[in-house]
């Protein structure tokens, strides 16, 4: 699956920002920011874990907006 840097869910546009894992410990491998339609990837994981990590937070935007 190649994953794009915008996505439509239910007809609002989400950004997917790639990111690293912070510094703080936090090893979140997605976040949803419904309020400023965003996604956010942890670009440390494998493919796979990331393709699944992009499907959850798209379940993630659908819930927050229904």
């Amino acid at each position: 699956m190649n994953i794009p840097n915008v996505i439509n869910i239910l007809g609002r546009r989400y950004k997917v920002i790639f990111h690293e894992e912070e510094k703080s410990g936090n090893n979140h491998l997605g976040t949803h920011w419904g309020a400023y339609t965003t996604i956010y990837l942890n670009k440390i994981q494998d493919r796979q874990s990331m393709e699944s990590s992009l499907i959850h937070e798209i379940i993630e935007a659908i819930n927050f907006q229904a």
